[in-house]
């Protein structure tokens, strides 16, 4: 039977023991209600460059400053592995690793730690900022592979590394595998938009350089480039909900990714790829849900534009279909987009007041967010080949 950690606390407390409080530690979550996306980032859409910068700075700022102990809490649930309830998936090498091997300074490299996606080094030098744990930046890694990458800057090029597939390393960067460049890029690009002119924070700067100090950090036009190559996928923006769920804030990089172009594009060289449009039904392919079907003389239950059949969210209630059927609740209901989100919240974070989905339910939800995955992957083939 399993126990809650305020009951090991007490039992703890009973006995005279000190319990860590990283294991215990109670991190408050909001259960906000679905976000309208769109209101979310209103006033926004016409702008760019620097004026568009500053202001999704004002958006996701001043978010929920959560301790650094939370992070431990937090991360077993950001980082889940959909497949796998009881672990989390590393970041950079992609790998599988039991929740239960938590770092507490074990001598063993397969253990998972806490990853600074910023480094530390690079401008977030006390845990009274809030940028030491902001969740968009944490990410639960291989305590090995977070070591091999240290405070490195971002950057293509290197020497394969022995352990993380896919990824490269030099003296002075770290080039993530493939996978993975887009989702570092984005989370580098949340964390130098967040924190500018911020009393007791360091103003982070991106820059197209590498072997960077202070509070800068490399290499800018890589990283755009990354952006444009691996698009945002489904675990992201599952992420970046729960994310919100506890800070109150979004990353705007995942929810608006075209807004990195729209800001550094110019100044890095970097244009948007052409969508692929199978059937003419001008949806690009990569968000089409039927890319073999037209969208003409489809019914449209929530007026769109986009016919029922090639439309990811039928009822427009912003919770996609398969999210939907997995979870229990009628693609084609408007009303229950709340409940839906209530029902996934509950199903990953295990809250006992949600009812829970069964071991189907879970299945198809983790097939579902990777079958959104492997779109957008194929996607990314069709427009730049394999690597």
């Amino acid at each position: 039977m399993a126990i809650d950690t305020l009951t090991i606390k007490a039992i703890c407390m009973a006995i005279g023991l000190f319990c860590s409080t990283v294991a215990i530690a109670q991190c408050d979550k909001s259960y906000l209600a679905p976000l309208d996306v769109n209101a979310y980032y209103s006033g926004t859409e016409s702008l760019t460059g620097e004026p568009l910068k500053t202001a999704l700075n004002q958006l996701i700022d001043d978010h929920t400053k959560l301790s650094y102990a939370c992070a431990w809490t937090i991360l077993r649930e950001a980082d889940e592995d959909p497949l796998n309830s009881d672990n989390v998936i590393g970041f950079y090498g992609r790998r599988s690793i039991p929740k239960v091997d938590q770092d507490n300074g074990q001598s063993t490299g397969d253990f998972w730690n806490r990853e600074h996606v910023w480094s530390k080094s690079h401008g977030i030098s006390s845990t009274s900022m809030s940028a030491y744990s902001d969740l968009h930046h944490l990410r639960a890694c291989d305590k090995s592979i977070n070591s091999s990458r240290s405070d490195k800057d971002f950057a293509d090029g290197g020497t394969p590394h022995s352990e993380c597939s896919g990824c490269s390393v030099t003296t002075q960067s770290w080039e993530p595998a493939y996978e993975m460049k887009g989702d570092t890029a984005r989370i580098m690009f949340y964390m130098a938009t967040r924190y500018e002119d911020e009393p007791g924070e360091s103003n982070l700067e991106l820059v197209d350089a590498v072997d960077t100090s202070g509070s800068e950090f490399g290499d800018l036009c890589d990283m755009v480039q990354w952006s444009v190559d691996d698009p945002v996928d489904a675990p992201e923006m599952q992420r970046n909900e729960i994310v919100y769920q506890y800070q109150g804030n979004r990353n705007p990089f995942i929810d608006r990714p075209e807004y990195v172009l729209k800001i550094w594009g110019d100044t890095c060289g970097v244009s948007p790829p052409e969508p692929i449009d199978d059937d003419g039904d001008t949806i690009d392919d990569a968000i089409d849900n039927g890319p073999e079907l037209a969208n003409v003389s489809q019914a449209d239950l929530d007026s769109d534009g986009i016919g029922d059949a090639c439309d990811v969210d039928i009822d427009g209630d912003m919770v996609r279909n398969v999210i939907e059927v997995a979870v229990g609740t009628d693609p084609n209901d408007p009303a229950d987009g709340e409940e839906a989100a209530e029902l996934v919240a509950g199903a990953i974070s295990g809250d006992k007041n949600v009812p829970a989905l069964g071991a189907f339910g879970m299945l198809f939800l983790a097939l579902s967010m990777l079958g959104l995955s492997i779109i957008r992957a194929n996607r990314k083939r069709a427009v730049i080949g394999d690597v």
